[in-house]
């Protein structure tokens, strides 16, 4: 159900879960032009560019020294190891019990 606020006063909006209140909030998006938010969003992009770099090129360091049966196992977790600390603190996800069971068993 989408929900356009035009005004920055409160609405009651009845979806599937209840009624809800809904606050106008325009977020670092809504306050930039958008110039602004192009040069933003290269910006992300260059910030990410970079670090795929640096992963790239470690990995292939890595696999110079270490035979690829036993990097890729490693490289695995700890890619799981980091993502998964990083959606549960930064983006607030919760976790059922079933995806914790897989986590520890994967």
């Amino acid at each position: 159900m989408a929900v356009h606020i035009n005004n920055p006063q409160k609405i009651n909006v009845c979806g599937n879960l209840g009624p809800a209140t809904w606050v106008k909030n325009e977020g670092l998006s809504g306050r930039l032009g958008h110039q602004s938010r192009v040069m933003l969003v290269l910006f992300i992009a260059l910030i990410d560019a970079v670090a795929y770099l640096i992963v790239s090129v470690t990995r292939v360091d890595a696999l110079k020294v270490i035979d690829s049966s036993i990097f890729f196992p490693i490289y695995k977790v700890a890619a799981s190891t980091l993502t998964i600390p990083v959606g549960v603190l930064f983006f607030s996800d919760v976790l059922s019990g079933k995806e914790t069971l897989g986590i520890f068993v994967g």
